[in-house]
């Protein structure tokens, strides 16, 4: 894709934003997309805010490939008082959409940058979202540029809240710049790394290591399918961390599989560690249904969660 064919258009006029939004609407082409136009509410404090096809954004940004409007998105701005009487200003972007005859370019991704730079260029103290619990694509989409989960939003709506810290998104955009092509190659790599033998019983053995840690090999007949070790503190006897894993690559995804729902079908949450730069490991914690909850800049760390209730919405093998 040259880059050179792709322009974008900030449209503030609500004139303008109707005809963008009409044209917009024109592309659902699922139950999912239609949701986008029906309404959704943000969670934030609180106030319960609704994000409703009527609203108007505060500014509307469309990517034109060759001229062809390509990809669609929106910016609201919310300002209102709380309880201190303080101004709170809350910025929500939403209804990102591609043109489905160029959808799979990369387009939607160009598009979240440019609302992305602009919301922090307008001041935006942070960005507030929403996604599907089971929108895997969304996830790691927006997971690449730093965002953390908040929580799950409402148990009508399935959706978990998200939030991208301006602090946060530059060393993030940076990384996606430098690594784009190995964060594209490790999904397609997972996709392929999720068949065990067929009919054949993986057995379990754990050893105590020392200092609390703990060691565990999954293994079928004589053949070693993976080592994990991980910790269990006294304190949090509902919690193990998972501290590092050393599998066979070409059983990556369903060793990892197979050890995590045991962890949470034994009512276990698993907490998980990384670096912003190891690319590989952040998209397979992300496959397997792991939320980013937190950001250490000084420690370069991101913890990673995934709690037993979440273990139905992760992938099937």
């Amino acid at each position: 894709m040259n880059s050179e064919t792709v322009s974008f258009t900030i449209l503030c006029a609500l004139e303008e934003q109707k005809q963008a939004l009409n044209l917009a609407r024109t592309w659902v082409d699922s139950q999912d997309e239609f949701l986008l136009w029906t309404g959704d509410d943000f969670l934030f404090l609180d106030k319960t805010l609704e994000f409703k096809q009527g609203l108007v954004p505060h500014e509307t940004y469309v990517l034109l490939s060759q001229h062809i409007p390509a990809a669609y998105i929106e910016l609201h701005r919310f300002q209102f008082k709380n309880n201190s009487s303080t101004i709170s200003d809350y910025w929500v972007f939403g209804r990102l959409l591609c043109n489905p005859v160029l959808r799979r370019q990369g387009f939607a991704k160009q598009l979240i940058k440019f609302c992305f730079d602009r919301a922090f260029a307008l001041g935006a103290p942070a960005l507030f979202a929403h996604r599907e619990i089971n929108n895997y694509v969304a996830q790691r989409l927006y997971e690449c540029f730093g965002f953390i989960t908040l929580g799950q939003q409402s148990q009508l709506r399935n959706a978990f809240h998200i939030k991208l810290d301006p602090l946060i998104y530059p060393h993030f955009k940076q990384i996606d710049n430098q690594h784009s092509e190995r964060w594209r190659s490790a999904r397609l790599s997972l996709r392929s790394n999720t068949t065990l033998p067929a009919q054949q019983t993986i057995t379990q053995e754990t050893t105590q290591l020392k200092n609390g840690y703990m060691e565990v090999q999954l293994t079928v007949n004589t053949f070693t399918l993976g080592r994990f070790v991980f910790i269990q503190k006294e304190s949090q006897p509902d919690r193990v961390t998972l501290v590092s894993w050393e599998i066979q690559p070409h059983l990556l995804s369903c060793t990892l599989k197979k050890w995590i729902r045991t962890m949470c079908n034994n009512g276990k949450t698993v907490m998980c560690f990384s670096s912003f730069a190891d690319i590989e490991k952040r998209v397979e914690l992300s496959f397997l249904g792991f939320q980013q909850i937190r950001i250490d800049l000084n420690k370069n760390q991101i913890t990673f969660l995934l709690d037993p209730q979440l273990i139905q919405y992760i992938e099937p093998d």
